[in-house]
């Protein structure tokens, strides 16, 4: 028979009174954080927190500006593609827009980003749809990204993910202190393939600016070990193109194309594939134009990873569309 030593009778009243004090400051910066909320006396959220959300906000935020092409698209549009290069290849002095984001989104998240340079005076001429390989094979995006697109169009910090910590934090202000003070005075690093270009997630804003929306990436993808993945278009991603095509308004001409796997990891029959997959998307999409003349594949030593160009792999894929795109008019 086990006898207690010692038993402890604790009253909550007892508890307070000897770690309350450790609480009250935790609880007046949460008042103070939701009454600044409640009031609009807080800075609006710029959830510049990493390189995804630091992405979304500069393309969600960007300016409209009449310009005559916006290329639209995942994170391979983004970075494959060096607007500023295009705008001075391109004749008749057409000025170019990357739009480009991330995988992660839909259809339906291009066109939040894309619609507002719809409006009447800024309409383009032409949307270049521009999509990855590994895009068009998912059957859908990510709604954690898609909630961080919405969260800051509508000017509130994003929903907390399921969790308690989750909940604390909301609870006592802390989500809306880094995502509208702490992002704005504390800079995040990027990733390790752009931290040397970019440095951090203020730089990669502006670099983004002056770039007309585009991103480089440096380094040179190392020997990649080929997998058995194969390449398809997903019935979704039939579906979603349609969609997408509705909304675009009448007279702005849809330009489509796939933007292009490394040698080493593409299937034998890719190309044929490539082909396939352009030519569906472009029925869907009722395309003005289909990119055929773009590379379905090009040499490990242009790409800085799995999915995107290096600097040196986009000035020649940015060559190609422009005479892709001055051949087309």
């Amino acid at each position: 028979m086990k006898i207690a030593s010692h038993r402890y009778e604790v009253e909550v009243a007892d508890v307070m009174k000897t770690c309350g004090w450790t609480l009250l400051p935790l609880l007046l910066f949460a008042a103070f954080m939701h009454a600044g909320n409640g009031l609009n006396a807080l800075p609006s959220p710029l959830p510049i927190l990493d390189m995804d959300r630091t992405i979304l906000v500069h393309q969600a935020s960007v300016t409209p500006d009449g310009a005559d092409v916006l290329l639209v698209g995942d994170s391979s549009c983004l970075i494959d593609v060096n607007a500023r290069e295009l705008e001075q290849r391109l004749q008749e002095d057409m000025s170019v827009l990357n739009l480009g984001t991330l995988s992660h989104l839909s259809f339906d998240d291009f066109m939040l980003i894309s619609e507002r340079h719809f409006s009447r005076g800024a309409t383009p001429n032409t949307v270049v749809l521009l999509l990855h390989p590994e895009f068009l094979r998912r059957p859908r995006g990510e709604a954690c990204f898609s909630d961080v697109l919405l969260s800051f169009l509508a000017g509130r910090e994003q929903r907390a993910s399921p969790g308690a910590r989750n909940a604390v934090s909301r609870f006592l202000g802390v989500s809306a202190f880094r995502e509208r003070i702490l992002s704005r005075v504390l800079p995040s690093v990027v990733s390790p393939s752009y931290r040397r270009r970019y440095g951090f997630t203020r730089d990669l804003l502006n670099g983004m600016t002056q770039a007309r929306g585009s991103v480089m990436a440096d380094g040179v993808l190392s020997a990649p070990q080929k997998d058995a993945r194969t390449y398809s278009l997903n019935e979704q991603r039939i579906e979603d193109m349609k969609h997408f095509a509705g909304r675009l308004p009448e007279g702005v001409r849809l330009i489509i194309g796939i933007t292009p796997l490394p040698d080493s990891l593409a299937p034998e029959e890719y190309p044929l594939t490539f082909g396939q997959m352009l030519k569906t998307l472009g029925s869907a999409g009722s395309a003005d134009t289909l990119l055929l003349d773009l590379p379905p594949t090009m040499p490990d030593m242009y790409f800085a990873d799995r999915s995107h160009l290096n600097v040196r792999g986009a000035v020649i894929y940015t060559q190609k569309l422009a005479e892709s795109l001055g051949e087309e008019k």
